[in-house]
């Protein structure tokens, strides 16, 4: 523990019957954090959607992530190979990682990207015709990578039609202020 603080020497139901009925959702969180872990009051007034934001958010850094390895993996096979030079990613491991990065589109937690969010959305839709396209499928080398894209971009369009666009919801982290 820290060094006590006011809270401290309150009795829980002053905290939990006088203090927190009044104050935000986020006053709440901090006074949570104060206090000892018995004296704690549940934070039920978040709002659903600030919830829906944060993990917009989140899924929103963790795509971006893998996204930008698949888009450096191609960059620096492309560079190589304007130079004649052999060396470099070969064509298999840039499409596996860009079927990684389509299959992780694909886990339940994205879902919400795709109701809340009409950019993705439109976003997954243009993988979609991409990858599905016969010309960019003939490119892929291995017979296996050609069956795990139809795969994936099958379950991408299952996704999107399971999932309908609800409405916008801005990503931004759980504790900002707006």
């Amino acid at each position: 523990m820290g060094n006590p603080t006011y809270l401290d020497v309150l009795p829980g139901d002053v905290l939990q019957y006088c203090i927190m009925p009044f104050l935000g959702w986020e006053d709440r969180i901090h006074v949570n954090m104060l206090t000892p872990a018995g004296d704690r009051t549940l934070p039920n007034r978040i709002p659903k959607e600030r919830i829906i934001a944060n993990q917009i958010l989140i899924s929103t850094l963790k795509l971006r992530r893998l996204a930008d390895k698949s888009l450096t993996l191609q960059r620096i096979r492309n560079h190589h190979k304007s130079r004649g030079s052999k060396h470099g990613p070969s064509m298999t491991k840039v499409v596996e990682e860009i079927i990684k990065f389509l299959q992780s589109v694909l886990e339940p937690r994205n879902a919400l990207l795709v109701q809340y969010n009409p950019n993705y959305r439109d976003v997954v839709k243009d993988k979609i015709i991409e990858f599905s396209d016969p010309a960019n499928i003939a490119k892929i080398p291995r017979i296996y990578l050609r069956i795990q894209m139809a795969e994936t971009i099958q379950g991408m369009t299952e996704m999107l039609a399971s999932f309908p666009f609800i409405e916008f919801i801005k990503p931004q982290r759980y504790l900002s202020a707006h």
